[in-house]
């Protein structure tokens, strides 16, 4: 699995992060987000999670939602099957988008969202 990253944004204001799968609640364990960090696109790299990562674009979309959009060919075949396959992403708890990320306070809340594949990305709309 290669982790290297498109260098440029697909969009202006989105932030290249790493997903951490898993709850919070459940130390990365179960179905959403754990964790969002910032990453340089020179060190992007996998996670010892026992819920796995991948490399992401995050920002606001153009319809005014906060969208991940994963990088295919970060995302694991374990990762795939489990999270991506079925063209959902469930989020089994909500997660708070660290402040620092973006200047503000956002949450994703539970439930179950749309993926969709775009190219080299599988765009979540939250």
């Amino acid at each position: 699995m290669s982790t290297k990253p498109t260098l440029l944004p697909p969009q202006a204001g989105f932030l290249l992060v790493q997903i951490v799968y898993g709850l919070v609640s459940r130390d990365c364990r179960g179905m959403g987000i754990c964790k969002l960090r910032p990453v340089s696109p020179t060190l992007a790299h996998g996670s010892t999670s026992p819920c796995g990562s991948s490399i992401a674009w995050a920002g606001m979309g153009e319809q005014g939602s906060f969208e991940l959009l994963v990088l295919r060919n970060t995302v694991s075949e374990e990762q795939w099957e489990r999270r991506f396959a079925g063209a959902r992403f469930v989020m089994e708890e909500s997660f708070g988008v660290p402040e620092e990320l973006f200047g503000e306070s956002r949450e994703i809340k539970a439930g179950s969202y749309p993926v969709e594949a775009m190219g080299n990305y599988l765009r979540i709309s939250f």
